[in-house]
Formats: C-alpha cells, sequence, structure tokens
C-alpha cells in the first residue's frame, strides 16, 4: 500500500498597489502549484490586502487595508475552486517603521498594532478595533514615561476593516463595511504630536459602539477631572490626569452638551474607565479633542520647579 503523502508548496509574493492585481497573481500561483502536484499552497499573512508602497510607512500618505477573513474567502475562493489544492492564509499584518521628521512622532507597525511616540505622547493603537492598547504622556515633552496602566481591550472576531494613514499625523479608520465612500467609518482615531482626535460618525451601515478606555488604577490612577451631571457622566471640557505624567485637556465638538463616562472602583483588582459615547442618529458626528497641557501657576519659576522634580529621585512630579 502506498504511504499517504501532502504536498505542500509555499508562495512567496511581492504585493501590489491594487488588491485586484494580488488576486490575479494568486490566481496564477494556485493553478501552477496544483498543475506540479501540490496539495495544499500557504500564502503570507493577508496575501489578497493592499501592498505598502517601497519606503513602508515612510514620506507620503501611504496607506493599509486589512481584509477580513469574509474578504479573504470572496477573493480567493474562486480560484482555489478551480483546483483540487488547499488553501492556507493568515491574518496579520507586516511590520513597517516611519522615519520622522525632527519633532513628529516616530510611527511604528508590528502585527496588531501602531505605535506613534513624540516627545509628548507614546500611544499604540490597535489594527484590529477602534481602541488603544497602551498610552503615555508626558506634559512637559521630556519623553519621560510612566508604566503603562491602560488595560489592553477584550479581542474581536471578525477585525474591523481598517485604512491607516500617516501623512500629516497618524490616522486610523475602523468599519464594518469596505462601502467606505457611501458610508464614512464610525470611527476615527488621530493621533500627532500632542493631541489626540476621536471622530466618531453614524451610518446605518456602521452603528458604531462607545469607545472605552479601562486603566488599572493600581498602576496609575488615572482622573477624569470635570463637572458632574445628575448621572454619574462628566461634562466636557474636562482634564483627564495621569499622575506623575501629564494631563488631557479633553473637548468635543458636534453639538449638544457632551458628556463622558467615568467609574472607577479600588477593590480587588480595581478598574477605571472612561467611556466617549459614540455618534447616534441624532448626533450623526462627534469629535473629541485631546490637547497635552501642563497645568501649573503660570510662570517660568513653576515650570523650571516641576521639571527639576520630575529629573529628581524617582522622577517623579506632581501638577499643581
Amino acid at each position: 500500500m502506498k504511504p499517504a503523502r501532502l504536498v505542500i508548496a509555499a508562495a512567496q509574493m511581492k504585493f501590489r498597489a491594487a488588491i485586484a492585481d494580488n488576486v490575479s497573481w494568486i490566481a496564477e500561483a494556485i493553478h501552477s502549484s496544483a498543475k506540479a502536484g501540490a496539495d495544499v499552497i500557504l500564502f503570507p499573512e493577508c496575501a489578497p490586502r493592499t501592498g505598502l508602497p517601497a519606503g513602508s510607512l515612510e514620506g507620503n500618505a501611504d496607506c493599509l487595508q486589512t481584509p477580513t477573513p469574509a474578504t479573504l474567502r470572496q477573493t480567493m475562493t474562486p480560484s482555489v475552486q478551480r483546483t483540487t489544492c488547499q488553501l492556507l492564509v493568515g491574518i496579520g499584518l507586516l511590520t513597517a517603521v516611519s522615519r520622522s521628521s525632527a519633532g513628529a512622532p516616530r510611527i511604528t507597525l508590528d502585527q496588531d498594532t501602531v505605535r506613534s511616540v513624540s516627545e509628548h505622547l507614546d500611544a499604540r493603537v490597535s489594527l484590529r478595533q477602534p481602541a488603544f492598547v497602551s498610552l503615555g504622556v508626558d506634559s512637559l515633552g521630556l519623553n519621560e514615561w510612566g508604566a503603562n496602566s491602560m488595560r489592553p481591550p477584550a479581542p474581536v472576531f471578525p477585525p474591523f476593516l481598517m485604512r491607516c494613514e500617516t501623512n500629516p499625523a497618524l490616522a486610523l479608520e475602523y468599519s464594518h463595511s469596505d462601502q467606505t465612500t457611501a458610508h464614512p467609518a464610525g470611527w476615527r482615531i488621530e493621533v500627532a504630536e500632542r493631541r489626540i482626535a476621536l471622530l466618531s460618525r453614524w451610518s446605518e451601515a456602521e452603528k458604531p459602539e462607545a469607545l472605552v478606555l479601562e486603566f488599572d488604577p493600581h498602576r496609575c490612577h488615572v482622573t477624569l477631572l470635570g463637572l458632574f451631571n445628575e448621572d454619574g457622566s462628566i461634562r466636557l471640557p474636562a482634564v483627564l490626569h495621569f499622575p506623575d505624567q501629564g494631563s488631557f485637556r479633553v473637548t468635543a465638538d458636534g453639538g449638544g452638551d457632551s458628556a463622558l463616562g467615568y467609574d472607577a472602583r479600588r477593590a480587588g483588582e480595581g478598574f477605571i474607565k472612561v467611556t466617549f459615547p459614540s455618534a447616534t442618529p441624532a448626533r450623526p458626528r462627534i469629535e473629541y479633542r485631546w490637547e497635552v497641557a501642563a497645568i501649573h501657576p503660570k510662570s517660568s519659576h513653576a515650570r523650571g520647579l516641576c521639571e527639576r522634580r520630575l529629573s529628581g529621585p524617582g522622577g517623579q512630579w506632581h501638577e499643581q
């Protein structure tokens, strides 16, 4: 009896600028591999995706679009059905680095996150859903980050369709639908040198949900400072304060009375949750703006005291 045998082909490919060009190359590779006797063909992660131009994220408005499993099946199944090959393709992303100009954030991209680092901000954003994975702030702009106090978001499947831009600042758009021209992305996250913007837009195709930040109070007791409403929410403008690091002044644009959800508990593992409500049919667009703020008496002497405290033993300082 002839022993069973499995022939596996591995395809190495250069990503083209358009998904259609990738699919065409993949179809040709599937047929040639099947003709050569392959039972299984393995392609790189997210093989039909849009490729990054030469230079990775460096330079102009380069972008990356990530397909969902449904998109992978839709684009690759017809070619597979015409052969006896089985297809293997991973869900992942390549690694890339953006070389920043003087004063501009440095951007690095790995499998699941993209990171933007400047003198004031160190933000790592998820590529699979509208969420922050880590966040650090230095109001004095001295590149002094405390321990990351943000808890990672719960996994989602399938991941959102995502579009990433790096010029003039890091910007990510998240959608459930690929009809972005007819239906704007439900969430857009922008990270610049000393500001963050969160834009939510309502559509029947998207119906975005609230964006929730959760912090570990035992690492850093992040606090939202502002005026409380009767329902426990906090009106904007408000201050999002990171002890021993710095603060953000948070405002909103989009009409109506804007407020953020805020809840905290110290007992046990504890938690701190800050909720940014999403757009709704009644309020189809809302933008939250975070501006890095150094809060202290208005004098160069006070700032000098803060800087000396920051560079002293323990590297800690307190805004006044």
